[in-house]
């Protein structure tokens, strides 16, 4: 069995390509660009695949991503869902608040390892699953988590991200504030870097992450939890953030 991974340079598709290979899968990598309208870019592919043969395909979408709904993710699973072959649709959560809901962050390589399971498994599933970390953090969370590793040791997990901000004005003599933006901020944000269709969508997610509904994944009967900690990643990767 030959297994071919598209987006197999990015964070994803590399690690799983690397669990592949150290089980002796055969594999192909592959990096085909895909912007604009996900659907009408997928469905040629599919169709091809089918035709050569392929019996399974593993998609990853998002959590918020329903079936059917009006998103990019949510169309192509659709598509899938309806092709008449294996499958299974992994949802992960992913890095990115507006800062007052919690998401159970997930890594790169549980998000892998799942995917992994999806294609070698005996049975395919034909059905989604999310992919969620093991506990729930918020961006302050984080950003106090970070301040702990590389600004300043005394910080304890009861400490707020504002407390940080004094402590650090009080060190370096700048004027530091914590804000939260907003979402229309964050939108404003978003359209500098990303087209206009996938901007509204993300700040979209964005606004129902700041309700809570990321939380709600935890315990769900449909969620694979991963066993990575948001820490474990921070500790391991702390020179991101340490001035040179």
């Amino acid at each position: 069995m030959t297994i071919l991974v598209t987006g197999g340079t990015g964070n994803i598709g590399s690690a799983l390509a690397r669990l592949l290979q150290a089980a002796n899968y055969s594999l192909i990598v592959a990096s085909p660009p895909i912007s604009g309208d996900a659907l009408e870019q997928t469905k040629p592919f599919f169709k091809v695949a089918i035709g050569r043969g392929v019996k399974r395909f593993v998609l990853i979408t998002a959590t918020q991503a329903e079936k059917g709904d009006n998103s990019q993710y949510g169309k192509v699973h659709e598509h899938l869902a309806n092709l008449g072959v294996e499958y299974t649709v992994l949802r992960p959560t992913w890095f990115i608040v507006t800062g007052k809901g919690r998401i159970p962050f997930v890594s790169v390589q549980d998000i892998a390892k799942a995917a992994f399971d999806a294609l070698t498994a005996e049975k395919s599933a034909n059905t989604d699953y999310f992919v969620i970390g093991p506990e729930l953090w918020s961006y302050d969370d984080v950003s106090t988590r970070i301040s702990f590793l590389v600004i300043l040791p005394e910080v304890t997990d009861e400490t707020t991200f504002t407390q940080v901000a004094a402590a650090l004005r009080e060190i370096t003599g700048r004027k530091i504030v914590h804000r939260l933006i907003s979402l229309e901020e964050q939108l404003a944000s978003f359209k500098l870097w990303m087209d206009e269709e996938y901007a509204i969508e993300l700040n979209t997610y964005e606004g129902r992450i700041a309700s809570g509904i990321e939380e709600k994944n935890v315990g769900h009967p449909k969620a694979i939890p991963g066993k990575r900690k948001s820490r474990d990643y921070l500790e391991a990767n702390k020179e991101l953030w340490t001035k040179a």
